[in-house]
């Protein structure tokens, strides 16, 4: 998949199923890194329990290709994760 002037996002899987995602380290990226998703039901209630259990959601809710809703996010300790939910 483009993503324009950040490149190509290449998504793996196996037959129909998408396993996971990938893309080449920007310039503005300091090292490589895996973000890692958790599927959860709903995002807005999701992103609710990431700040009431004191992490930060630092982007999103945002819509990707195929209706899916991410956001990103800073645990306590400021690991980072994302959350991806069905489309409202």
């Amino acid at each position: 998949m483009d993503m324009g002037p950040m490149g190509v996002y290449q998504i793996f899987g196996l037959g129909d199923q998408m396993l996971g995602g990938m893309m080449t380290k920007t310039e503005e990226e300091p090292d490589p890194f895996w973000l890692y998703y958790f599927n959860v039901k709903g995002i807005d209630a999701a992103k609710a329990r990431v700040e009431a259990a004191g992490g930060q959601v630092t982007s999103g809710p945002m819509e990707v290709p195929g209706g899916k809703l991410i956001v990103h996010c800073l645990d306590p300790q400021e690991a980072m994760f994302a959350l991806v939910a069905p489309g409202r």
